[in-house]
């Protein structure tokens, strides 16, 4: 492997372990900072796992709309 490729995998491994253990709240602090600096709510749009954030920032009063989309949960059997 190349050595950008081994330095990508180690980025995405060190990106990984800093969320893990971690509540979707928890890991919503830092950026719901840096929603709260604005002079104006944002709109915010999340999809796959971003829905849960924007839930989450939506539920805390923290945007002035918000979308979000999660993919169709199926039942196994």
């Amino acid at each position: 492997m190349t050595s950008n490729g081994t330095q990508r995998i180690e980025r995405e491994n060190a990106a990984d372990r800093a969320f893990a253990g971690r509540t979707g709240g928890q890991i919503t602090d830092r950026p719901e900072g840096l929603i709260g600096s604005q002079t104006r709510e944002p709109a915010i749009v999340g999809h796959p796992f971003g829905g849960l954030p924007v839930q989450i920032f939506a539920g805390r009063g923290r945007s002035a709309a918000s979308s979000e989309a999660a993919p169709r949960l199926r039942p196994t059997s």
